[in-house]
């Protein structure tokens, strides 16, 4: 059938708890809506941890094969997610080898393939031209990071802008962590500096640049547990415009790399590939600087708020008590104090002295700076400020100005100053809404409904409830369509599935417990994805339990891609457990152990009126304990406690169920593991070795050798060809 629209790949390690990725992913998926063309999205969700980030990196290996032309046009590929698991030569070598797959990279230069990048240079000369130009340091400090392209890039250009404004370059004032989201690290570059070094804030320091605005919100915290204010004290700016930057207090000064026009300037470019037209290699995403707080400026639409109309002259000698009545000067810091006790019943009359007379302050210097600070000082906590606090402020403000502003009549220079602050601080709350709007796009987590949905699911255990499920919900939670396939038990790699079920609200149920198969590496038969409208999709591996079950396919509604990650999470531990149980059934209940794999028993409701069954039952104990004890001996009096069974019936059960003595079940586990481990590079021979419980290398070797007829290092040539 002859394709109607043109579809391209979206491929990638992409972190939804940032600006990063969610901009990237919508800005392709924009593009791909504004130019008509298909989009499936390839990526894996990095979460929380290192661990997961490993596994996550295992599946998308996997999702790997099904980037080619029976699935797709065209793939962008978000190389630079890939630096932490991969070697440079070994992302290139990987892209170019889908040719003739066309392919854009986003994020690494890969030479014969298209590649667009940030404008890392012009970022940090922006910052750095705003520290040393506008606020005269001299003194700057770098927190670097280790092996990222773009990190490297951005601390050659610190070191270049330092020598185009005759700045000697100080390594005493360079600190390079290993890893942007790691609080320790940060503690322990301050360390560096202010005791190892002996260096001095303000003196020695006075200011931070930081590679990543990760960094900068923990460098502020914790220079502020030490009671050094940002940025009175010290300025600390940051790069990439993330989530972090304005949940900070003060919000940091940063750089926008622009991620969202990155990802729809990708598509343009790939387009051009597609179609024959593209002749450039190289293009740099311009970058902008966000001036905001940290560095020791305000918001460029607090200070354009200001009105400069007038010129204002008042003798700056005067003290602020001489413009009032002094009569009437106790009786407005009563009247301040009211006022802002509405907000916080916390504050005395000491605070509302300071906020009147920076106030008046103002008034005679002809600035706005002072009662700004002292604004921002009491009530603009940007990690904790609410929309509920800013509302009770635009009151507050607004009673303050009716407080003040009589005070004035008569002078307008007087009055139109006033007016500016007023205006001013109106602007810096709706700024702080804006912040908090924005904030809420990190929140991707957070959805209560896919929580009640996971309750009902986590007592599915066979393939009918799971459709039924599916399709009851997925209405629920803007997705436009699914297409599920699954293998016919879980495997420890990909194979040929079949498809069971396949729903589009445009087209309602398409497939329901059909044996319609895809070979191996072929997503999807155009005849069964619509036709007639253009789609956006999810593509997921179903993996649980270190096996793979099969794949969906969503069709997206909302481009929140947390929520298919979610749903993903919720069908593989039921589909998992419907698999095992068909599994059983079709194997007359024998818990099924070879060289090549070892079938896990996870279904604890079967009937246990059934003496076999409950066999099954403490064979599946048995192996939960062995896993969960993967890296320790094989100890017989601890398992038997543990599993209340005396040693005898241990080993009997043992050998009865699956055919081997409990030492060499264990020792078959622990070789899987080693596979495993070995197959997605996480650790080296030596460091299985230990982490197995071998007593050395040589001998881990041997056990191994024994399992597979072949040496560790043998098998890796043999499996990674």
């Amino acid at each position: 059938m002859k394709k109607k629209y043109l579809s391209i790949g979206f491929a990638g390690l992409v972190d939804f708890r940032s600006i990063i990725g969610q901009d990237i992913v919508l800005g392709i998926n924009s593009a791909a809506k504004d130019f008509d063309i298909n989009i499936i999205n390839f990526i894996s969700i990095i979460r929380y941890s290192f661990a997961e980030d490993i596994e996550n990196y295992t599946i998308y290996k996997k999702k790997l094969n099904y980037l080619n032309l029976n699935n797709i046009d065209g793939l962008l590929s978000l190389t630079s997610s890939l630096q932490y698991f991969m070697t440079k030569e070994e992302i290139e070598t990987f892209h170019k080898s889908l040719y003739p797959l066309p392919v854009v990279s986003i994020g690494i230069p890969i030479k014969d393939i298209p590649s667009i990048m940030n404008d890392n240079q012009t970022g940090i000369k922006e910052l750095m031209d705003h520290l040393i130009k506008v606020h005269n340091y001299k003194k700057i400090a770098f927190i670097g990071c280790k092996g990222h392209i773009y990190y490297n890039e951005r601390f050659n250009t610190y070191k270049k802008i330092l020598q185009e404004n005759n700045i000697p370059f100080d390594p005493k004032l360079v600190y390079i962590v290993n890893d942007v989201d790691s609080r320790q690290q940060v503690k322990q570059s301050l360390d560096f500096f202010l005791t190892k070094r002996k260096l001095r804030i303000k003196k020695d320091i006075e200011a931070f640049v930081t590679v990543s605005d990760l960094i900068a919100q923990k460098l502020i915290e914790e220079l502020q547990n030490i009671q050094i204010n940002i940025p009175n004290d010290a300025a600390v700016v940051g790069f990439n415009n993330q989530f972090n930057s304005i949940r900070s207090f003060p919000p940091i000064t940063t750089v926008d790399p622009h991620f969202f026009q990155m990802g729809y300037q990708s598509v343009i470019i790939l387009l051009s590939v597609i179609n024959k037209k593209n002749n450039l290699k190289k293009f740099l995403m311009p970058s902008k600087l966000i001036i905001r707080q940290s560095c020791g400026c305000f918001e460029d639409q607090i200070v354009n708020a200001e009105i400069k109309e007038h010129n204002i002259t008042i003798n700056d000698n005067k003290n602020p008590i001489e413009i009032f009545i002094k009569e009437k000067y106790n009786s407005l810091i009563l009247k301040f104090n009211d006022i802002i006790n509405k907000f916080d019943k916390s504050l005395n009359s000491s605070i509302s002295k300071e906020l009147l007379d920076s106030f008046t302050n103002d008034i005679i210097s002809g600035t706005s700076n002072r009662f700004l600070h002292s604004i921002k000082k009491y009530y603009f906590d940007y990690k904790n400020v609410t929309e509920e606090k800013l509302t009770v402020w635009h009151n507050a403000i607004s009673e303050i100005r009716n407080l003040l502003l009589p005070l004035f009549i008569g002078n307008i220079n007087l009055t139109h100053k006033a007016e500016n602050i007023f205006h001013q601080v109106r602007v810096m709350i709706d700024l702080a809404y804006s912040y908090i709007n924005y904030s809420k796009k990190g929140d991707v987590y957070k959805d209560r409904s896919m929580v009640l949905i996971a309750k009902e699911f986590i007592v599915a255990d066979d393939i009918d409830k799971i459709i039924e499920l599916i399709n009851q919900h997925i209405d629920q939670i803007d997705i436009k369509g699914i297409y599920l396939s699954i293998h016919d038990e879980p495997k420890i790699d990909i194979s040929k599935t079949n498809m069971i079920f396949a729903y589009s609200k445009e087209s309602g149920i398409l497939i329901k417990n059909n044996d319609l198969y895809f070979p191996r590496h072929q997503i999807i038969s155009r005849k069964i994805l619509p036709d007639n409208i253009r789609y956006s999709m999810f593509f997921d591996l179903l993996y649980y339990n270190g096996y793979y079950l099969g794949y969906v396919l969503y069709e997206m509604g909302s481009f929140n891609i947390p929520i298919y990650d979610t749903l993903t999470a919720i069908i593989s531990p039921a589909l998992y457990k419907a698999l095992n149980k068909n599994a059983l059934l079709n194997k007359n209940k024998k818990l099924i152990t070879n060289e090549q794999n070892i079938i896990k028993i996870t279904d604890k409701n079967i009937d246990m009126n059934n003496k076999e069954n409950k066999h099954l039952l403490n064979t599946y104990k048995i192996l939960e304990y062995l896993n969960k004890h993967i890296n320790e001996p094989t100890n017989l009096d601890e398992i038997s406690k543990e599993l209340n069974l005396s040693i005898s019936s241990l080993m009997r059960k043992t050998k009865q169920m699956t055919g081997l003595t409990i030492q060499k079940l264990h020792e078959k586990l622990k070789i899987e593991k080693a596979k495993s481990l070995l197959e997605n590079k996480i650790m080296n021979v030596s460091e299985i070795s230990d982490y197995l419980g071998y007593q050395n290398q040589f001998y881990f070797s041997s056990v191994f050798k024994k399992n597979t007829g072949m040496s560790p290092k043998k098998w890796i040539e043999y499996n990674m060809k």
